[in-house]
C-alpha cells in the first residue's frame, strides 16, 4: 500500500515525537535495605541504609551516637560526611536541589539523602533516601527510615523538600567522584 507524500511526512513526525516524549523506563536501586529509626533517628537510619547498600551493615545506635549532640537531639546534614568518611566514602552536599540532578544520581547508582518535611509542610523536618524514580508515573521511590520502602510523585516530593535549602547529599565511593560531579552540572576545572 503507497502512502500520499503528506500522509507519510505526517506519520513520520508523529513518530518521531513520540519516541521524544516517551519517558524513561523506572530506575531503582535493589539494593537499599529500609532501616526504621528510633526516637529522632531519621537521620542515622538514613546513613545506615546508605552502608547498608555499600555492603556496611553499621548499627543505627552507634551512628546516632557519633552524629548528634544528644539521644534526644537532631542531627545535622554536616553530620553525614563526617561519619560516612571513617567508610572511605565521599559526599556532595547540594543546597537547593532539583529533582533531576537527584535523578541523575540515581542514574549513576548514588543514593542521596534528602532533608524534607515528613508528611506536611511546616512540620517534622525528616532525613529519608531517594533509591530510584519513575518519570512514567511521575514518582520518586524512597527508603524511608519510619514507613520503609514508599513512593511520592515529584510534586508532593518538590513540596516537602522546601526545608533548609532543598538539602540533598550524594554519597558514593571515590572512584565515581567525576562522575557524580559530571551528573550534577559541575565542570571537570571546578572540582578536584
Amino acid at each position: 500500500m503507497r502512502f500520499p507524500r503528506f500522509l507519510l511526512a505526517a506519520l513520520t513526525a508523529l513518530s518521531l515525537s513520540a519516541q521524544a516524549t516517551t519517558p524513561a523506563p523506572a530506575l531503582a536501586l535493589q539494593n537499599v535495605p529500609v532501616v526504621l529509626q528510633g526516637y529522632n533517628d531519621c537521620g542515622p537510619a538514613s546513613i545506615a541504609m546508605v552502608l547498608g547498600y555499600y555492603g556496611l551493615a553499621v548499627n543505627v545506635k552507634s551512628i546516632s551516637q557519633a552524629t548528634k549532640p544528644s539521644p534526644n537531639s537532631y542531627m545535622s546534614v554536616a553530620a553525614i560526611n563526617g561519619y560516612v568518611s571513617r567508610y572511605g566514602l565521599r559526599t556532595v552536599q547540594i543546597t537547593g536541589s532539583q529533582i533531576g540532578l537527584v535523578k541523575n544520581l540515581i542514574t549513576l547508582g548514588v543514593p542521596t539523602i534528602v532533608l524534607q518535611y515528613y508528611r506536611e509542610v511546616g512540620k517534622v523536618p525528616h532525613f529519608r533516601v531517594v533509591r530510584g524514580y519513575d518519570d512514567r508515573v511521575g514518582r520518586l521511590y524512597l527508603a524511608d527510615p519510619l514507613i520503609g520502602y514508599a513512593y511520592v510523585s515529584y510534586q508532593d516530593f518538590d513540596q516537602l523538600w522546601n526545608t533548609q535549602g532543598r538539602v540533598a547529599v550524594a554519597v558514593y565511593p571515590p572512584n565515581l567522584h567525576a562522575r557524580v560531579m559530571q551528573a550534577l552540572g559541575v565542570r571537570a576545572a571546578d572540582h578536584a
